[in-house]
């Protein structure tokens, strides 16, 4: 149980931390369309365990134009393992930078620090994970984005959970 506050701690620090660059009239100048909801689905490697699939879910909101902060909840789904995770992400959308063409995707780099719980061959298992990685997301339809990412997972909860992350998912701006 300490494990899991410590952990739900860590979390929220990082979510509030991370717009440190932002002064406090952007914080006041914060509206409901800065609210952004994200799903998606995963193939998921382990060092640890079998390789297989996992779904994501969460909420955050656009700190800047180019920065997301969400948290989420991912699942895993494995022949040996049934892994949890309360997971704080970041997302920085680089693209503005290569002065890109308004059409083409958005380019982003990504991080997260979650908490991991589960079971790996009925056994309980626990521990802080950290994620890095990099993405693109097209705009479909008003306030939607088909998201696709690449990250690496360093994880030890009790045995080696590292291992590499392809995602696909929404999401939507209020």
């Amino acid at each position: 149980m300490k494990k899991s506050v410590l952990a739900g701690i860590i979390v929220l620090a990082l979510i509030l931390s991370l717009p440190v660059g932002l002064n406090a009239q952007e914080f006041e100048d914060f509206d409901v369309e800065d609210l952004v909801a994200v799903a998606g689905l995963t193939y998921n490697t382990f060092d640890g365990a079998s390789d297989g699939p996992g779904i994501y879910l969460g909420a955050g909101m656009k700190a800047t134009p180019e920065i997301l902060i969400a948290g989420q909840y991912e699942r895993f789904f494995t022949a040996d393992l049934a892994l949890n995770g309360i997971v704080g992400t970041f997302a920085y959308d680089f693209s503005p930078l290569l002065a890109l063409d308004q059409d083409l995707p958005e380019l982003f780099v990504l991080g997260g620090l979650g908490y991991y719980f589960g079971n790996l061959d009925n056994v309980s298992l626990s521990g802080m994970g950290v994620k890095v990685g990099a993405g693109a997301a097209q705009e479909v339809a008003d306030d939607i984005d088909i998201r696709a990412s690449l990250a690496y997972r360093v994880l030890d909860a009790d045995v080696s959970l590292s291992g590499f992350e392809v995602s696909a998912g929404i999401s939507y701006d209020f």
